[in-house]
């Protein structure tokens, strides 16, 4: 019996808080960041989300520590939802693309 290999996703987002914003805002709301890390052949791909600044690139430490652990990956970019409601809907639109193209969303320590 052949075993099939589980196959990778395309990419990650990872969904987080932003800890030094959330401290700004008294603990009263969480602020949503993520984070969308990506198999290396599919970098110039999705390399396009940053050309077009739908995600922007950012030293996040929670990106890093989660990449140490799965070296397959590489680092694309960062969103947040801190905008206007049509800001959001844009951001939410672009993690709905990714999810349709193979990305799973996991939370992330933050």
């Amino acid at each position: 019996m052949l075993l099939k290999k589980k196959r990778k996703h395309r990419g990650y987002i990872l969904v987080h808080t932003i800890p030094w914003l959330n401290k700004r805002c008294a603990g009263l709301v969480d602020i949503i960041s993520f984070d969308v890390v990506v198999l290396p052949e599919y970098y110039s791909k999705y390399r396009k989300l940053i050309d077009d600044g739908a995600l922007y690139e950012v030293d996040c430490k929670i990106a890093e520590e989660w990449l140490e652990k799965n070296k397959d990956y590489v680092y694309l970019g960062s969103e947040d939802l801190a905008h206007t409601i049509n800001g959001n809907i844009f951001v939410l639109k672009i993690i709905a693309k990714l999810i349709n193209d193979g990305f799973e969303i996991v939370k992330a320590d933050g």
